[in-house]
């Protein structure tokens, strides 16, 4: 989603923090690119969140 411009990190991390995330910003990006080990409270919510996202997709 993100390498095909249909979302940007911040409306991802904005989402993410919708659905109960508590990473800040900074915390996110590390995890999204592999940089830190999300826990699995955060891995699930980065699911969630992706998932509520392509729901609202409009189809190409």
């Amino acid at each position: 989603m993100i390498e095909r411009g249909e979302v940007d990190v911040c409306e991802l991390w904005l989402q993410y923090i919708a659905n109960g995330g508590n990473a800040s910003q900074l915390e996110f990006e590390a995890f999204l690119y592999d940089a830190s080990e999300p826990s699995a409270l955060d891995l699930n919510l980065l699911g969630l969140t992706v998932r509520g996202l392509l729901a609202f997709r409009k189809p190409s």
